[in-house]
């Protein structure tokens, strides 16, 4: 059925095209709400139609490929046969990842703007075009993913298990574009997918795997072991990275990458991620931008700072119409319209104003890092874990035990609890799993289970 309504409206645009009756630019802003695999099969049925009049433009190509990721979302595409032709094998596909300057049309400010003044993605005339945006070999990238991880996962069964995100890119990107003070801080993030509930169940023990591959090379008391609703991180002694489990469950690799926010941490990869990693550059429309969480405005700043630009499409104009007093939404309460992205656009510029000259992680005054977001799709783990040379899983857990009781203290004083008996708190620490797995005040006494992720 699905098939057929896109075959339709396929051949309804082929109507309007050759018919005329509608202007270029609104079918060029009809072919971008396509899949992209039905777009490719448009320019190839309909070449003439679609050169002669300039409708698949960057804009709409663009669009269409980062409206891919949120139709997974929408269950759009929903059986893993069909989402799996969404991804590409990074390395059977190197003629596409050759480093290139945006074109005029992604350069055009009335169209897309940076949203962080002074970091833009390099001028034409600057960009090695040509070069590998990626290290030259699957081998090459293995062996500098074994170093990453510090060899934690080098025996791991990965059947139904996948690696995303931040420490996937830091191991593909060329070694010159990698800064160590910007990406030594990153988390390996595993999700669980491909299984249904049921399958799910006796998979949990793939948490204790995990687990038991990343204790191995550590003494017990060294670990800490976090849970949360949707987590569970095992933290070890510093170079060894956190390892986070997701515990939901996703029908394919591509609905995980179609979570992600930024374009650059989808790496398998999606049409989007080769497009950030040949420009350097991550797109996002202005409806995506008033909705970002915390964490994901964080991950915008981040990646910003580690080298990847942040254009948001029609920014300029907004900007423009907001510093003319011209309202784009007449009657409508600022904050219900474009306000909300506007409030974000200056506070991201403010952000990395602030943080430019700041190492990754900055210290309070009371020694304790400041939160930081990771860089998963989502704020799946709700509370900020420490990283780095000083730290290990004691220390971890003398730090989780004080933010713990300033947060009962502070409920008590307030009225929200009446007694310490009361406190439910959102994460449970110990360590070993067998203390978080058996926690009775476990988060919202929740079972210690994989759930669906809708």
């Amino acid at each position: 059925m699905r098939k057929r309504r896109e075959a339709e409206r396929i051949e309804y645009l082929r109507y309007l095209i050759n018919q005329q009756r509608l202007p270029t630019g609104l079918v060029g802003l009809a072919l971008s709400y396509l899949p992209y695999a039905r777009l490719l099969d448009l320019q190839r049925a309909e070449p003439a139609f679609l050169s002669r009049d300039h409708l698949v433009t960057a804009d709409v190509t663009n669009l269409c490929i980062w409206r891919d990721g949120l139709s997974l979302l929408a269950g759009a595409t929903g059986d893993a046969s069909t989402t799996s032709k969404l991804l590409m094998r990074v390395y059977d596909h190197l003629e596409l990842l050759q480093r290139r300057a945006l074109d005029a049309d992604e350069r055009d400010p009335r169209k897309y703007s940076p949203v962080i003044p002074g970091h833009a993605p390099p001028p034409p005339e600057t960009t090695s075009s040509g070069s590998l945006a990626v290290v030259p070999s699957l081998e090459e990238f293995k062996r500098r993913l074994d170093a990453f991880t510090n060899g934690q996962l080098r025996h791991l069964n990965w059947d139904n298990l996948f690696l995303a995100g931040g420490s996937v890119v830091a191991c593909l990107l060329p070694e010159a574009d990698v800064d160590p003070a910007l990406w030594g801080q990153g988390d390996i993030d595993l999700w669980i997918v491909g299984l249904n509930p049921h399958q799910a169940r006796a998979k949990v023990s793939t948490v204790r795997e995990v687990y038991e591959q990343v204790r191995r090379a550590q003494s017990e008391s060294e670990v800490c072991v976090v849970r949360t609703k949707n987590a569970v991180s095992i933290c070890t002694r510093h170079p060894s990275r956190t390892v986070q489990i997701i515990l939901r469950l996703y029908r394919s690799p591509a609905h995980v990458l179609g979570a992600f926010d930024l374009d650059c941490v989808a790496v398998l990869a999606m049409p989007r991620c080769l497009r950030a990693l040949t420009t350097k550059t991550n797109l996002m429309e202005l409806s995506s931008l008033r909705t970002l969480s915390y964490s994901c405005e964080f991950r915008a700043v981040k990646y910003c700072r580690r080298g990847f630009a942040l254009r948001v499409f029609d920014a300029q104009q907004l900007l423009q119409d907001r510093a003319k007093g011209r309202d784009v939404h007449p009657g409508v309460p600022l904050v219900q319209a474009d306000g909300v992205a506007l409030a974000k656009i200056v506070g991201l510029q403010f952000a990395l104003d602030t943080l430019k000259a700041a190492p990754e992680k900055k210290q309070t005054n009371a020694g304790e890092p400041d939160k930081e977001a990771g860089d998963g799709g989502a704020a799946y783990d709700e509370t900020y874990i420490p990283y780095g040379p000083t730290w290990d899983g004691p220390r971890i857990r003398r730090f989780l035990e004080r933010k713990q009781a300033r947060e009962r203290a502070q409920l008590r004083q307030s009225g929200a609890i009446a007694s310490v008996r009361d406190y439910a708190p959102f994460f449970v620490f110990g360590a070993s799993l067998d203390q978080v797995t058996n926690h009775s005040r476990a988060h919202l006494h929740l079972p210690f289970t994989l759930v669906e992720q809708s």
